[in-house]
């Protein structure tokens, strides 16, 4: 059965070169190589057409603020951080409500979809259910991150209610997120769909070797941290755990892509503990680059935290699954959905969040062991494999449209 799907976010991919590829765009080419036409209705970004085709699905990006160059609420950090910065943002979050709404309800007239997905409970999934009321459609709400916890903080919790009662399913990237959507009063079931990763470009037959002979790291134990360099991703217990690994393991490199508004305080701080022989700042990378690294490690280490403004990964964090399904064995911090994939001593070793001595100990343990090492990365690869992988979570949400067009 094939179905014309409306998918409703706040970003999507820029361009098909774009350097980042994310979870949505991944997401809406799996839909149309399962042979369903999908159209796509985002936020737009300055300098970007209204109208764009990308890899053969085509883009509506709606306007918000004029003049649209200072559109300021959707895309870089996301929009809690970008209200969090900017006045600015905040002031247009009514006004992207306003314009998204009827942007929903344009497509939905012109396009006649079977389903509706939106995604994000807030504000994507209230504009979504107020949209349904004038032109009846499936629905879908995809509760992603933390989007319920800063409703609720921001006294927002009577939307999020609003938004899942109107729904005709409800879905939820981890039990935190499910948990965080229920406290604003919904009773119903919430079905736990995690966001995919591409099997297909991240796998154990991938090989490291060109990265450890470019950053000569022959004979040397490697860990790897991916992720922006924000509170939220806890690096900075990770760089002060690193002291005790290398008194154990004195040949060990901690490489660390990305960037951030944290990124000089923490290269400063990694060189005043003398690391910095030991941990290697390596930037952004191109995603289809970032296989190599994976590839390369002996541990990939995810630290996030729950930060000063309670955000915490909504998710288990793209990269936990890249990691996994390259056949890695992850250390994870306990907050948000990580735990809904590390499992400790099953699929990985989960640690306290801001704690650098338990991530000190689970480093140590896991180079110290190999059986235990490929136990884990192999019990978290099965896994990964049947929970993160794009094609069977696409076929999860077919089985929903299914159900609820049906009914």
């Amino acid at each position: 059965m094939n179905m014309k799907i409306l998918i409703v976010t706040s970003s999507y991919q820029k361009t098909e070169t774009d350097k980042f590829t994310d979870f949505m765009y991944n997401m809406a080419q799996e839909f149309r190589r399962k042979g369903h036409e999908v159209l796509v209705v985002a936020a737009h970004y300055p300098g970007l057409p209204k109208r764009d085709m990308l890899k053969e699905i085509p883009v509506e990006r709606f306007k918000y603020f004029i003049p649209s160059r200072f559109e300021k609420l959707a895309y870089d950090s996301g929009m809690a951080a970008n209200m969090r910065k900017s006045h600015l943002a905040k002031l247009q979050l009514p006004l992207y409500m306003v314009s998204g709404t009827l942007a929903v309800m344009r497509a939905a007239g012109k396009f006649r979809p079977d389903v509706v997905h939106s995604l994000w409970v807030f504000p994507q999934g209230l504009m979504c259910a107020i949209a349904k009321k004038f032109c009846k459609f499936p629905l879908v709400i995809n509760a992603i991150g933390t989007e319920a916890y800063l409703a609720k903080k921001m006294k927002m919790g009577s939307m999020i209610r609003f938004a899942a009662n109107t729904a005709d399913a409800v879905t939820a990237t981890s039990s935190a997120t499910a948990n965080a959507v229920k406290s604003c009063g919904y009773n119903k079931d919430i079905q736990i769909i995690f966001n995919g990763a591409d099997d297909a470009l991240f796998n154990p037959n991938n090989s490291g070797e060109t990265i450890i002979k470019e950053h000569s790291l022959q004979n040397k134990k490697i860990l790897l941290c991916i992720g922006r360099f924000n509170e939220m991703k806890g690096q900075r217990y990770l760089i002060e755990a690193m002291p005790e690994v290398l008194k154990k393991f004195p040949e060990t490199s901690l490489l660390l892509i990305g960037e951030g508004p944290l990124k000089e305080e923490l290269q400063s701080y990694a060189k005043a503990q003398n690391l910095q022989s030991s941990i290697i700042f390596l930037g952004n990378k191109a995603h289809e680059e970032l296989a190599k690294y994976y590839a390369a490690c002996d541990v990939f280490i995810i630290p996030s935290i729950v930060d000063s403004h309670g955000v915490a990964e909504g998710g288990q964090g793209l990269v936990t699954k890249e990691a996994m399904l390259t056949g890695k064995c992850v250390i994870g911090a306990d907050t948000g959905g990580i735990p809904d994939l590390v499992i400790n001593n099953e699929t990985g070793l989960l640690v306290e969040q801001k704690s650098a001595g338990q991530l000190s100990d689970a480093i140590i343990k896991l180079l110290g062991d190999d059986a235990l090492r490929a136990r884990l990365a192999q019990a978290g690869h099965k896994m990964a494999k049947e929970k993160a992988a794009w094609g069977g979570i696409c076929a999860e949400y077919e089985e929903i449209y299914k159900r609820i067009i049906k009914r």
